[in-house]
């Protein structure tokens, strides 16, 4: 099947890309100019807005809010640390089985302490990263920044004297969907994840088995202001180097008069460890100047000495949102006291008398991210149906909340307390997609024709396509015609994960069966992670993203397959500059994928007839000879 072949350039005026799209095509860390674009090179090349060597094959020029695609499968060996990062660039890689960045114990990853930097990281897996003292291993940002991280996985990290994997210090972290786990802590009070008076939140994430605190959350460097951090959907398992907390510590920095409030919600800390009396091994809180507000979350069966699950100072404000089940409340009798539940609506158990969590242990489950689902085996778990998960459409696992149990009284609305439902159905992953159709664009208006014929059912139940699911949509304005969407695993020729019917809008967007609003794909089977995209129409030849797209549920993610660079193939021809875009070719009348003699066959028995045909490609529900025209000069040979 052809691919990048199938698109054409066009006019649009105003269609621009910010920044320079710069791809990776060495799996080598060199910096020479030798026609190859390492990821080495990548950075210099977006840092100083120069490309990396005359030679064809190099990076080119950055300029502005880079993209750098590492569009290749294998491991990048470091050979020292990677440059610091000095402009706003994103690393987007084929995900986290596919793309690996090995430090060897040895060098360090993406560390930028300018301000005004957005690092942004995606669909990677980052490995025995190490920088010195004071320097965060695997990814950090200074103050006025903003890191965002999303399906990477940071495996082995090695830490020194310093600030652990990640590290956000006086900017913003968002991080999701992403795992950390197996950090080897040289320091004796180092974390995994440090936030240091950062505003944002760590959510659908696993931290596990790492010898560290999980996450160090502080006040710290932005004396006089505000900050609010959350950690929702999110698990914290078998963390702990034995000198400090195992799971979440909360402190004030002595030199700040800053407040900082952290949010935890619908999240999981257990089996973290911790030394002789020093803390809490599950949650440790203190600072006068701090506030805490917790809801819908187990912190149970953590392995301490005087605290197993929670410590929390006296200075320190709590808030209890109500359906958290805390296994031992020593340390925090008067925010959590003794209960199933208890007036606040919380489970809480006490020393001689601890409540029992009853998790399955940490388990892929169909998401992206490892949890502790609650038991099904006699006698259940405590935690089904007594949760409260308003305006939570679903758990870490990317599946639906809520799964009621029958028998099992509710406390709310019979969600499971803490990051995972037991038993919760799939939702579907939410995709934004651009294309054009060359036959029904019209320059004249500067969009693409509405079908006059368009049908009100899906038309892909027939051979080729043999799609059979049911999406229908009435007849509305400003929709040019159906398409077909796949995903893909793997490889953009990769084994099809799901398949769903959708609508092209004139302007080019991708929507859901039945008018506006993003578009859902297919069934209910694919967790969330990094798909190719595949778009099929009846006429025209199809196209496939180059990299993948991130999906998720109930939040848009996805490709512009208007955009020669995210698109797979080699065919196209000019530049992508103002008021250029492409578009998919008309003239595959037989959905084959290609434009081929056998299109050509379809004409006659069609010509001079109206109606929703196939060799209709300019859309004005006719076969005439524009048709011809556009299948001959336009689309033949692709």
């Amino acid at each position: 099947m052809r691919f990048l072949s199938c698109l054409l350039m066009l006019f649009l005026a105003g269609s621009t890309h910010a920044g320079t799209q710069i791809t990776v095509n060495s799996l080598f860390d060199t910096d020479a100019d030798d026609g190859q674009c390492t990821l080495r090179e990548a950075l210099l090349a977006a840092n100083d807005d120069a490309a990396s060597g005359a030679m064809a094959g190099e990076c080119p020029a950055g300029d502005g809010d880079d993209v750098i695609y590492l569009d290749l499968t294998g491991t990048i060996i470091l050979q020292s640390d990677l440059p610091d990062i000095m402009e706003s660039v994103s690393v987007i890689g084929r995900g986290v089985d596919a793309t690996w960045i090995d430090g060897a114990g040895l060098h360090g990853g993406f560390y930028s302490i300018r301000s005004g930097i957005d690092l942004t990281l995606r669909g990677l897996t980052i490995f025995r990263t190490r920088r010195g003292p004071g320097e965060a291993s695997a990814a950090s940002v200074g103050p006025g920044s903003a890191l965002t991280i999303e399906f990477v996985r940071f495996f082995r990290i090695q830490h020194d004297v310093g600030f652990g994997s990640v590290s956000c210090a006086g900017g913003t972290l968002d991080m999701r969907w992403s795992t950390v786990e197996e950090a080897d802590d040289d320091d004796v009070s180092d974390a995994a994840i440090n936030v240091l008076g950062c505003d944002g939140e760590i959510a659908y994430t696993v931290i596990a088995n790492n010898d560290a605190t999980g996450i160090f959350v502080q006040n710290n460097l932005r004396t006089g202001e505000s900050t609010s951090f959350d950690i929702r959907h999110t698990t914290l398992s078998a963390n702990g180097d034995g000198f400090s907390t195992g799971g979440i510590m909360f402190r004030q920095t002595a030199a700040s008069s800053g407040t900082m409030t952290l949010n935890i919600v619908h999240s999981t800390l257990t089996l973290n460890g911790v030394a002789p009396d020093l803390a809490a091994a599950g949650l440790d809180a203190g600072g006068a100047s701090n506030t805490l507000n917790i809801g819908n979350t187990v912190i149970a069966g953590n392995i301490g000495f005087t605290n197993d699950d929670v410590k929390i100072n006296a200075a320190v404000t709590v808030n209890s949102l109500g359906h958290n089940f805390i296994g031992d409340n020593t340390g925090a009798e008067s925010d959590f006291p003794v209960g199933e539940p208890n007036s606040n609506g919380d489970y809480a158990g006490k020393a001689g008398a601890v409540l029992d969590a009853r998790l399955q242990p940490l388990a892929f489950n169909g998401g992206p991210t490892a949890v502790h689902l609650p038991s099904l085996s006699l006698p259940v778990s405590l935690l089904l149906d007594k949760g409260s998960c308003a305006g939570q459409p679903h758990d870490q696992q990317g599946r639906a909340r809520v799964f009621d149990f029958p028998g099992i009284a509710n406390d709310d609305d019979g969600c499971d307390i803490g990051a995972a439902e037991a038993l919760a159905g799939r939702l579907p992953l939410v995709l934004g997609a651009t294309a054009y159709l060359y036959g029904a664009y019209d320059a004249s208006i500067v969009q693409m024709r509405e079908h006059p014929a368009r049908p009100a059912s899906q038309p892909y139940n027939t051979p080729p396509w043999n799609y059979s699911g049911s999406e229908s949509s009435a007849i509305s304005s400003g929709v040019a015609d159906w398409v077909l969407v796949r995903l893909r695993e793997d490889a953009p020729d990769g084994p099809i994960a799901d398949t769903g019917a959708g609508l092209l809008d004139v302007s080019g967007k991708l929507i859901k069966a039945g008018g506006s609003g993003a578009f859902p794909v297919g069934t209910l089977s694919t967790p969330p992670g990094a798909y190719y995209v595949e778009l099929l129409h009846r006429n025209h030849v199809p196209a496939v993203s180059r990299m993948p797209a991130f999906l998720r549920p109930t939040s848009s993610a996805g490709v512009d397959l208007s955009d020669p660079v995210q698109v797979l193939g080699t065919n196209a021809t000019g530049e992508t500059v103002d008021q250029k875009f492409f578009a998919l070719w008309p003239g595959d009348a037989d959905g084959s994928g290609a434009v081929e003699p056998a299109d050509a066959q379809t004409y006659f028995p069609q010509k001079g007839q109206s109606g929703y045909l196939s060799f209709d490609f300019d859309f004005d529900g006719d076969v005439d000879a524009a048709d011809v025209v556009l299948m001959f000069t336009v689309g033949h040979g692709r």
